[in-house]
């Protein structure tokens, strides 16, 4: 699977499943909150194979106000998704780096808040890892 800059990503021999309940309660733990999972699984073409795709919406109002403070088109970013695909005998889990895309987006966005987005992706990794190593 291609990944382009700005996207992380981890494999695991865990269930897609498991991952995602290990991802809410990892994400819990950081502080952060769960806003909302989705079975995606369904859009996926009908006359392939079937596919897991799950996400999971998170978001910490402590990182998130100061990019609304900035812009309020930026909670068109908002909240942070961690995508879960099952892909032959592994689970892959996908995550957008704020700090490494929104400025794409935002040419201006420069300064502390792009350090800021470092922060976000930092944490976004952190609560991954630490939900795959328990």
């Amino acid at each position: 699977m291609y990944v382009p800059e700005g996207i992380w990503t981890c494999r695991t021999k865990l269930s897609p499943r498991s991952v995602m309940v290990r991802i809410w309660k990892s994400a819990q733990k950081h502080g952060w909150v769960v806003l909302n999972d989705l079975d995606m699984s369904a859009l996926y073409a009908p006359d392939s194979p079937p596919q897991t795709i799950l996400s999971v919406q998170i978001c910490k109002q402590s990182l998130a106000q100061p990019y609304l403070n900035y812009s309020k088109l930026l909670a068109l970013c908002m909240p942070c998704s961690l995508l879960i695909l099952r892909e032959e005998e592994e689970t892959c889990v996908a995550l957008l780096q704020p700090g490494k895309v929104l400025h794409r987006l935002f040419p201006e966005f420069r300064g502390p808040l792009r350090e800021h987005g470092t922060q976000v992706d930092e944490e976004l990794i952190q609560i991954v890892e630490d939900a795959l190593k328990e």
